[in-house]
């Protein structure tokens, strides 16, 4: 699970807890498939995306990028 958390004022964003930069990243090698579960602790709508790929998402098309509405 993959929790985002931040806030507007001040500007603010974190993933698990920790900010961008001080976070451990999910490492993952070629060829794997990979399910994540996000999971938006903040009050509004957040885009997702992967870094230079697309993803399926459960009976839908590829994205590049996912709208992760709040909890």
């Amino acid at each position: 699970m993959v929790h985002l958390s931040g806030q507007m004022a001040p500007y603010r964003w974190a993933t698990n807890g920790a900010p961008y930069g001080k976070n451990d990243p999910i490492v993952i090698d070629e060829g794997d498939r990979v399910r994540l579960q996000l999971m938006n602790m903040t009050q509004m709508t957040h885009p997702m995306h992967v870094h230079r790929h697309t993803f399926a998402l459960p009976n839908g098309p590829q994205k590049d990028t996912l709208l992760v509405k709040p909890v």
